[in-house]
């Protein structure tokens, strides 16, 4: 009823624990590799016959949607080779599907990723949409790509039929040298700009939504100048508080605003403050933008709110 498609290249360190917790699902597994120059392609081929080769073109999603046409079944899991599954309720999961083929299922990534300014790692936790009929959808973008409905005209489907699933991934992918986070950033930020300059592509995707891509991949390299200057051109878009990424842009905006020392700044987010307020990430911030000026009485209010 359900592939696994995954697309990978020279991740051969991580790819058979990725395929390990996958086989046990029982499902198709498809993987494509994009160019690999190790054995990630003779490690996929222990778990799965179904692997193949792909030239890559600098475009996520043609790889994506290429590993999903050579899948037998109409509904599409996607996950990537430094995840690694957790939690997959299949009954719940089946029953879900064929009850609403039209649904587009989001999963919990739970992600390991440096604590900004520190030498340590922290727990995030994040939604993507994943899990898909490939029938009405297919992924659009670059880089960063999204899942969004192959006829324009039901582009409200998403919407209205999106559903947190009982998924779980571990993601450790974002635990990378400064150097390997430069070269990173640099890939994304070229492609961000080429999908930037796509009318096509901006027909399904925001260009505030790439405009922020843009910003977080420079924070991710170290560039927090530039990436300042594209976090802050987004918010001056009319975006909606409650979209996951308009709340992961501001914490990000927040966190560099920090790194840059941009207090003054900062404190004007209480003018958004209500609009924000149901995360408690934003305002444990705030409260930490608080206690780096030395008012720990507004801090600790803060950060028994965030508690």
């Amino acid at each position: 009823m359900i592939s696994i498609c995954i697309i990978t290249k020279n991740e051969s360190n991580k790819i058979k624990r990725c395929l390990e917790n996958l086989s046990k699902l029982g499902y198709e597994i498809v993987v494509v590799d994009t160019g690999s120059t190790d054995d990630t392609r003779d490690i996929a081929l222990q778990y799965t016959d179904e692997v193949y080769d792909f030239e890559w073109v600098d475009d996520f999603s043609a790889a994506r949607n290429f590993c999903a046409s050579k899948a037998s079944n109409d509904f599409i899991f996607v996950i990537d080779s430094d995840e690694y599954l957790i939690v997959f309720d299949k009954k719940y999961i089946e029953n879900k599907l064929l009850k609403n083929p039209q649904c587009l299922g989001s999963i919990k990534r739970n992600e390991k990723a440096p604590f900004y300014g520190e030498n340590i790692a922290e727990l995030q936790i994040s939604y993507a949409d994943r899990i898909y009929n490939k029938n009405i959808y297919h992924y659009v973008g670059y880089v960063h790509e999204q899942i969004k409905p192959i006829n324009p005209l039901l582009k409200n489907v998403e919407a209205s039929d999106c559903v947190d699933l009982p998924v779980t991934v571990e993601h450790d992918g974002y635990m990378q040298t400064p150097e390997q986070k430069k070269q990173k950033s640099k890939r994304y930020v070229d492609l961000l700009e080429k999908q930037l300059r796509d009318e096509n592509i901006n027909r399904y995707i925001q260009k505030e939504y790439t405009m922020y891509q843009i910003g977080k991949s420079y924070v991710y390299g170290g560039d927090f100048v530039r990436g300042y200057a594209y976090l802050k051109a987004t918010l001056d878009y009319d975006l909606e508080p409650r979209t996951p990424w308009v709340l992961d842009l501001i914490i990000t905006y927040m966190q560099v605003l920090v790194e840059l020392r941009q207090y003054d700044e900062a404190l004007q987010l209480y003018g958004v403050y209500d609009a924000f307020d149901y995360s408690a990430d934003f305002v444990f911030y705030m409260g930490y933008i608080n206690y780096l000026i030395g008012d720990y009485e507004n801090a600790i209010s803060e950060y028994k709110k965030a508690t």
